[in-house]
This record gives C-alpha cells, structure tokens and sequence, in this order.
C-alpha cells in the first residue's frame, strides 16, 4: 500500500511539473521578442544586437505554434506561398536576424530526428533538423540542393528532391557526411549564393 502510495505522489509530481514546463508561466521567459514594445527584429541593424537568448526565447515561442509550410520550405527569391506560416510577421522578422548569429543557433538543431509541430505538404511532419534548415535556407537566402556537395548520396537526394521534396531532403540528411557538409554550407558560403529550383 505504502509503495502505491509513493508512486502515485511520484507520477502527480511528473505530471505537474510537465505541466509547468508547458504553460507560458511556468519555466519559458516572459520576455517576447516579436511584441509591439519589445525589441525589434524587422531591422538587420537592430537584429545583431539580439542576444542568442532573445533568439532562443524567439525559436521556442514560434516552434510551439507549429503549423504549415504549404510548400514554401525552400527558399524562392522571396516568395512565400498563401497560408504558409513563413508569411507571418514574427517568421518574416525571425528571417530578417543577423546570419551570424542565427545560423550557429539553428545548426545546434540540426542532427535531431525528433518530429516538430510543422507539417511539409503533402508530407508529414518535419524533423527538428529538418525544419531548422528550412528556417536557414530563407535566413541565408539559399537552398540546400544547390550546395556544391560531391557523392551519390547527395546527388540521388537532389533528384528524389525535383518529386517528392521532403522525401530527397530526408535521404540527404540520414546521411551523416553529406548532413556534416551541409552545415558547413550553411555557416561559411555566402548568403544569397545560389538559389534557384534544381
């Protein structure tokens, strides 16, 4: 009985702290970065001044609302189709952040298989890592199949990529040297290198 007891009190306290963790007064800071009178991130300028806390407050508030892509997780000179969630202000000035800062971030991410709340139609729902170069690919205004990466694996990835998009990526990603290559890409080539269609 006693033992019953005390896994009980043991599994409420897990519950409650879960709880806790989840709500937007428990553990999460109070600071957000996209209200109208805190900072500003629709400025470059003002967008290097942001601490990797802000952008990581940012990154956590903007993952938890998940949603849609709707088939704008490449980057294509701007454009962003309807109802994609990048259409948003807060993802639109999420974009606008100093890539220096951004991209260390976000490559942090980019070995996690864990699935997000971000649906890739007509897909599923993305990996952690997956979505966090999708976010770089718009940051860095350049696309992951156009990186200058050698290898049947890469190249069989960019040509599944022309049919079934997430499909090639994934095929891209599993693979620990061509995943290790493109996060090179991403921290050292030039933003707005190359980005057209493949």
């Amino acid at each position: 009985m006693k033992q019953r007891f005390l896994i009980l009190v043991m599994a409420s306290i897990c519950v409650l702290g879960y709880a806790l963790y989840r709500s937007d007064t428990g553990l999460r800071p109070s600071v957000d970065v996209f209200h109208v009178d805190g900072p500003s991130m629709t400025n470059r300028d003002e967008a290097r001044t942001l601490e990797p806390e802000a952008i990581q407050t940012a990154w956590i508030r903007l993952c938890d609302r998940g949603g849609c892509l709707t088939g704008s997780q490449d980057y294509a000179n701007g454009s962003i189709s309807e109802g994609s969630i990048f259409r948003t202000p807060e993802w639109k000035a999420f974009f606008e952040l100093d890539p220096n800062v951004a991209t260390p971030f976000l490559l942090q991410f980019a070995d996690s298989r864990r699935e997000t709340r971000f649906h890739v139609c007509p897909f599923g729902n993305a990996w952690e890592g997956e979505f966090a170069f999708y976010v770089l690919q718009h940051i860095r205004k350049k696309n992951w199949f156009d990186a200058p990466i050698e290898g049947a694996t890469f190249e069989r990835a960019r040509r599944l990529h022309k049919e079934r998009r997430q499909e090639g990526f994934r095929l891209a990603l599993m693979d620990e040297d061509v995943r290790e290559a493109l996060k090179f890409y991403f921290r050292t080539e030039t933003v707005g290198a190359r980005h057209a269609s493949p």
